[in-house]
């Protein structure tokens, strides 16, 4: 396992369309795993895969930093789309490729 570097804003990868996952595989479950410790590490609730240079359709999210969300575990996303939204949902916003923000 190991913490990965995080790509900041104005890297070209960050601009790059992913590509949908179409199997399972070692490397894959080895991204993932180092995706979630990489979170944590830089204390982030989540990360996309091209932030750390995979063009691959992965996400990595942990809520439970958050209060009302404490029980929640860590989540894995392979492929996400957002197929329908309802109502407002007000929080502070973050991103570990963008520092300091």
């Amino acid at each position: 396992m190991s913490v990965l570097p995080i790509y900041t804003y104005g890297t070209q990868v960050l601009r790059k369309k992913a590509q949908p996952v179409t199997a399972m595989s070692d490397k894959l479950v080895k991204l993932i795993i180092d995706m979630h410790e990489t979170m944590q590490h830089s204390q982030g609730i989540g990360l996309a895969a091209n932030q750390v240079g995979s063009l691959q359709r992965v996400i990595v999210v942990d809520l439970s930093g958050i209060e009302e969300m404490k029980d929640f575990k860590p989540m894995t996303f392979l492929n996400p789309e957002v197929i329908s939204q309802e109502g407002a949902v007000t929080m502070e916003e973050g991103c570990l490729s963008i520092p300091d923000v």
